[in-house]
């Protein structure tokens, strides 16, 4: 009992309290800090569950966009596909009616070659080219709707 009160007289001269009153301290301390420990972890749960739920709706909405991209990727596909499929149309008729009559105006000729180029840029085949190569082989003509010093002015 000596030894205790002496230990007692020791932290009141220290601490100015007892050692029952400086554990208490100390206990109430400790029982701050986990209960500020608590706390901070809860909220860190909280982000977290949130941050979770917020990355799933992301998943949910990215999910959906590359399915949209996947469809309009096929769709601008097929429309590629049809207008190529026209423009080989309009190419082969004209060259028809071009290579039948003998000759070509200015202003198909002007046409054929937009049409024609826009068919290759799209990834026209041979056909294309081989119809292309026998108009181009055609005698042109200054008449028509189009003449040549138009085509020259711009």
């Amino acid at each position: 009992m000596k030894e205790f009160l002496e230990l007692n007289s020791l932290f009141v001269a220290l601490f100015g309290g007892g050692l029952l009153a400086t554990l208490w301290r100390v206990g109430n301390w400790i029982a701050k800090l986990v209960k500020a420990k608590k706390a901070e972890n809860e909220l860190r749960e909280q982000t977290i569950n949130a941050l979770e739920a917020a990355n799933k709706e992301q998943d949910k909405r990215l999910q959906s966009v590359e399915e949209y991209q996947v469809m309009a990727e096929a769709r601008s596909q097929k429309i590629v596909k049809a207008e190529k499929a026209s423009l080989h149309n309009q190419i082969w008729n004209k060259a028809d009616e071009y290579i039948t009559r003998g000759y070509v105006t200015v202003g198909e000729l002007n046409n054929f070659i937009y049409l024609f180029e826009a068919y290759k840029n799209l990834g026209g085949n041979g056909t294309g080219d081989t119809l292309h190569a026998k108009v181009l082989s055609l005698s042109v003509k200054d008449e028509g709707i189009l003449q040549q010093k138009e085509i020259d002015q711009h």
